[in-house]
């Protein structure tokens, strides 16, 4: 939280900074580090004794004012100094205690975990993943203090792998719902890494790569798991269903991804959400919740826990059908429109 505040601060314009604080605390290397990466070159001074209000501009940083309010806070501040005045407290607020001051963190820290929810979010991910895999980032934060977004997407792989040795290894319904038990896990850790980034500001396009290709990897473990167990217990009509399956969410995976990487730099596979843009039909929202992994994830679980492995395949084909429709034509659609563009201008 100290970082982020002098984040702001420097952000803001500033170039040094007294931190007031406990008397005998000092920063920790760690806190160091996380401070040079979010505000490079400030000068900072950690000081234990109170701060006077009559000759510099103090800011309560368990506020976590914005660098916008800071910046105009300091032209205030530079403005009253011009002017023969005394300094100021930034936005009148008296100084906390040290519990007042340690309720206000607790809030502000909830504040900022749920800003990193996704306006995206798929209903179950909305209502079911998220608050779990916020109550996981939180917890993982506080008790490592920085941790680095690709940990948690190895996490989410050792979850996919785990899984996949579960369903070949262990025959019939036990395997089944083992795997079914450990993709709804893998699908609420999902959300860990993306929830780091944008709280510790460490979202690269890169690290969102890594995170797509492990989610894929894991949506074809999962159901090339599904499928291999179905065949070991003598099912080869559903298992081929699956196999066509299985191959037709593969071809327009790799249709997404490539055409995420042509036009946007990166590789995701945010098929209908990102194909669809501003549609906001009742009929594509349910098809957007459709072929969201949080979905067929929880629906999967539930289906096979209660002994309907067969539908759950055949629901998946069936959804992969109308899914690789719709890409293979907002595809197209999107091309011809581009080449359209490209004749016009020439």
């Amino acid at each position: 939280m100290l970082a982020r505040a002098l984040r702001e601060l420097h952000l803001a314009g500033w170039t040094q900074c007294s931190v007031y604080v406990q008397p005998s605390w000092q920063p920790s290397a760690a806190l160091l580090a996380e401070i040079a990466r979010l505000a490079p070159g400030l000068r900072l001074v950690c000081r234990d004794t109170a701060p006077d209000p009559a000759t510099i501009m103090v800011v309560n940083g368990e506020r976590l004012p914005s660098q916008h309010a800071l910046a105009a806070a300091a032209r205030d501040f530079h403005a009253s100094r011009a002017s023969g005045q005394t300094g100021q407290r930034f936005a009148a607020d008296a100084c906390l205690t040290a519990g007042d001051a340690h309720k206000l963190l607790r809030a502000k820290s909830r504040e900022l975990l749920d800003a990193t929810a996704k306006p995206g979010d798929g209903i179950v991910t909305r209502y079911l993943n998220r608050p779990v895999s916020q109550w996981l980032t939180c917890s993982l934060l506080r008790m490592f203090g920085t941790i680095h977004p690709n940990v948690a997407t190895a996490g989410t792989a050792l979850i996919g792998a785990a899984m996949f040795a579960c369903q070949l290894l262990l025959p019939g319904q036990t395997g089944l719902v083992l795997g079914a038990v450990m993709f709804q896990a893998a699908s609420v850790f999902d959300g860990v890494d993306g929830e780091i980034a944008r709280a510790t500001f460490r979202a690269t396009p890169l690290g969102a790569t890594a995170d797509s290709l492990v989610d894929a990897a894991v949506n074809i473990l999962f159901f090339g798991g599904v499928i291999a167990n179905l065949y070991n217990q003598g099912d080869p009509l559903t298992a081929g269903i699956g196999i066509m399956a299985i191959a037709g969410f593969v071809f327009g995976t790799v249709l997404l991804g490539y055409n995420a990487r042509r036009h946007r730099g990166v590789i995701d596979f945010n098929s209908v959400k990102q194909l669809t843009g501003g549609q906001n039909s009742p009929v594509m929202q349910v098809l957007t919740w459709l072929t969201m992994r949080d979905f067929y994830a929880f629906a999967a679980l539930v289906l096979i826990g209660f002994g309907f492995v067969v539908t759950a395949v055949w629901a998946f084909a069936i959804i992969v059908a109308g899914w690789l429709c719709v890409v293979c034509f907002k595809l197209a659609v999107r091309g011809s429109d581009k080449a359209t563009v490209r004749i016009a201008s020439a």
